[in-house]
């Protein structure tokens, strides 16, 4: 009972930050591995997983491809995947994208301000935040396929 009222809590406060986040002229930005920036606010009104993983962590690098397969078949105009490195550097994470052939955009989290932004506790964590930008879903630990399936795949048939 205390892990469900934990966990409720910890998702409001996120969606609140999130929320205000949003309403905020673009947030903040975190810079991306191509180079480029990005904000929370650039993906209203899409279906967003947020995956928080470093090179060193196991179950990441066990999880990548299967968010690979996800994003080969989904990623359009209604759905993203941000992959949020914790704290490496670009060379590293670059490394090991092209070692995995990795083609999802990936943010570059070199202080953990997004790590601490949604609570993280560890990795991987995964979010999903549905078209208004609030967060829907949140696994702590290696993400299957099923939970993926099931969290993002309703939210797309939506309008």
């Amino acid at each position: 009972m205390l892990k469900r009222i934990f966990w409720t809590g910890l998702l409001m406060i996120v969606s609140s930050v999130l929320a205000a986040c949003s309403t905020a002229a673009a947030g903040p930005e975190f810079p991306m591995l191509d180079g480029d920036t990005t904000t929370l606010a650039d993906y209203e009104g899409q279906v967003v997983v947020v995956n928080f993983w470093a090179t060193w962590c196991g179950p990441c690098r066990v999880e990548m491809p299967t968010l690979q397969a996800f994003y080969e078949e989904h990623g359009s105009g209604d759905f993203e995947l941000l992959a949020v490195n914790i704290g490496e550097t670009p060379e590293t994470a670059q490394g090991f994208v092209d070692e995995g052939g990795f083609t999802f955009p990936i943010v570059l989290d070199p202080n953990g301000t997004l790590y601490d932004y949604f609570g993280v506790r560890g990795q991987p964590s995964t979010f999903v935040l549905d078209r208004s930008g609030e967060i829907v879903f949140s696994h702590t630990g290696l993400i299957t396929r099923e939970q993926i399936d099931e969290a993002v795949l309703p939210l797309l048939e939506e309008s």
